[in-house]
């Protein structure tokens, strides 16, 4: 397992993607994706009020495409609800009136339906995501395979220094 390559883009440049599929690194890939997420608020009823969401296009190929999105469904809904069934799971063998000793047990019983969920999620790290702070002017993105991330970074690189060039 490769670890995630980390990368700081300021949050109004617009990133340029190496025409690569972001997701196996095949090449020339024909469809491209909006990837959006909520913006991690540091004050939670500002994050919590205006629901300001951010979004980049990536390109994807063809078979990547389906499966890019289930993941990435499958990464946002699982845990509550991997963890809803495993309590759900632990009180109804174990039971939840049984004093602290019972809820010792639902709580292990849960923590142990639970593991292949984060198991598989560690195991198996998304190829491709990003992290804005509302509080931040940048966005952070995260690739599992170092020959997309450097390339990002040197595409990313000119465009900074050529705006940084006419602008300065």
């Amino acid at each position: 397992m490769s670890s995630a390559a980390e990368l700081s883009l300021p949050r109004s440049m617009v990133p340029r993607f190496p025409t690569r599929c972001v997701n196996c690194g095949g090449s020339n890939p024909t469809l491209t994706l909006k990837v959006s997420k909520m913006i991690v608020g540091t004050n939670r009823m500002s994050s919590l009020a205006f629901w300001k969401r951010y979004s980049v296009v990536v390109p994807v190929c063809e078979k990547c495409r389906p499966w890019f999105r289930v993941v990435r469904v499958m990464r946002a809904g699982c845990p509550a609800t991997n963890l809803i069934v495993a309590v759900a799971l632990a009180g109804s063998l174990v039971g939840f009136n049984h004093g602290g000793l019972g809820r010792a047990v639902g709580v292990g019983l849960a923590a142990i339906f639970a593991t292949p969920y984060f198991l598989w999620s560690y195991l198996n790290p998304q190829a491709f995501d990003f992290r804005l702070f509302s509080n931040e002017n940048r966005v952070t993105y995260y690739f599992c395979n170092d020959e997309y991330a450097a390339e990002f970074d040197r595409l990313n690189s000119e465009l900074k220094s050529s705006r940084h060039l006419t602008t300065g």
